[in-house]
C-alpha cells in the first residue's frame, strides 16, 4: 500500500499511479482504465486496466475521425460554438 496526493495539472486534477503497480498490471502511458467509485459506506475507488481487442484499421479510423472532428467534439463538451 502506498499513500499518494492528487495534484493539480492545468485544469484537471491527477492522482498519479505507483510504478510497481503499473508494472503489474501492464499498464503504459496511454492505456485506458475503467474507474468505478464503490457503493459501500467507505468509498473506495477501483481502477481496472480496459483491454479492447481492435483491429488496426479500426484504430487507423477512429484517428482519422478524431482528426477531422476532434476540435468540434472538444467544442461540444466545453458548450462552445462550432464553425460547422
Amino acid at each position: 500500500m502506498e499513500i499518494r496526493k492528487i495534484f493539480k495539472n492545468g485544469n484537471s486534477l491527477v492522482l498519479s499511479l505507483p510504478a510497481k503497480a503499473l508494472n503489474e498490471l501492464g499498464l503504459t502511458e496511454g492505456d485506458r482504465v475503467l474507474i468505478e467509485v464503490s457503493s459501500d459506506k467507505e468509498k473506495s475507488i477501483v481502477i481496472r486496466p480496459l483491454k479492447i481487442a481492435h483491429r488496426d484499421d479500426d484504430a487507423a479510423g477512429i484517428e482519422d475521425f478524431l482528426k477531422h472532428y476532434g476540435e468540434a467534439l472538444d467544442r461540444l463538451d466545453k458548450n462552445e460554438p462550432t464553425d460547422r
